[in-house]
C-alpha cells in the first residue's frame, strides 16, 4: 500500500496509496524481515583400507540435517539429506629386467570413484572444485540429486615427465547429463616446467 514519494527531500519517502476494490496499489509494505534461527548438523564417517601395497579403497558417507526455521514446530523429512563417495586406487610399477635402487621405474596410477548426493544434502563447507558448477554449467541454487562417476589414470613416464587422462560422467536430475574428457602432461627441465591441458565436455540439458 506504499509507493516512493516524489518529494524533494533527503532520503527516501514512502507515500500511502488507498487500495481499489481491496487490491493494493503500491509496491511496498511497512514490514521488517526477521531472520529465523536455523539448525545445521552434519555427521560424516570415513574409512581407508589398504588391500596391499598397490591397491587401496576409500569410503566416506555423510548425513545432514538443515532446519531453516526453528520456530516452526513441524517435523519435515526434507530437512535430512545424505551423500557418499567411494574410491578405488591401483598403482602399477613397470619394472625392468635389472632391478636396482638407482633405476627409475615408470608407474601407472589408476583411480575410479563413485559419488552420490541427494537433493536435500547440505554441506557445511564446499567439498568440490570451486569451478565445478561452471565447468558443468549447472544451477546450484536448485535442489537436485547428483551422480558422478569418474576414472583417472596417471603415467609417470620419467622422473620429470607425467601424462594423465581423466574421464567423468555426471548426471544432475532435471538439469544435465554428460561426460567430460581431460588430457594433460607436465614436463620439468632445469628449473622450468611445461604444462599442457586439453578439456572437452559433452552434455545434454534435461528439462
Amino acid at each position: 500500500n506504499y509507493v516512493v514519494s516524489d518529494a524533494a527531500v533527503n532520503g527516501r519517502i514512502y507515500k500511502w496509496v488507498a487500495p481499489i476494490n481491496g487490491v493494493s496499489q503500491g509496491s511496498y509494505k511497512p514490514v521488517l524481515l526477521l531472520i529465523t534461527p536455523k539448525k545445521h548438523q552434519l555427521l560424516s564417517l570415513g574409512m581407508v583400507y589398504d588391500i596391499d601395497s598397490s591397491n587401496q579403497i576409500k569410503f566416506e558417507g555423510a548425513a545432514s540435517n538443515f532446519d531453516p526455521n526453528l520456530f516452526a514446530n513441524n517435523s519435515n523429512q526434507e530437512h535430512w539429506g545424505n551423500a557418499f563417495r567411494m574410491d578405488f586406487q591401483n598403482i602399477i610399477t613397470i619394472r625392468k629386467a635389472v632391478d636396482t635402487s638407482t633405476i627409475f621405474h615408470p608407474t601407472i596410477k589408476n583411480r575410479v570413484y563413485l559419488e552420490r548426493v541427494s537433493s536435500h544434502f547440505r554441506a557445511i563447507a564446499p567439498y568440490r572444485n570451486i569451478e565445478f558448477a561452471r565447468d558443468w554449467n549447472i544451477d546450484t541454487t536448485k535442489k537436485a540429486n547428483d551422480l558422478l562417476l569418474g576414472y583417472k589414470s596417471s603415467i609417470q613416464i620419467a622422473p620429470k615427465w607425467n601424462v594423465h587422462y581423466d574421464l567423468d560422467y555426471y548426471n544432475r536430475t532435471n538439469q544435465i547429463n554428460g561426460h567430460r574428457h581431460i588430457l594433460g602432461t607436465q614436463y620439468s627441465y632445469k628449473g622450468f616446467t611445461i604444462k599442457a591441458l586439453g578439456n572437452v565436455t559433452f552434455s545434454n540439458n534435461i528439462n
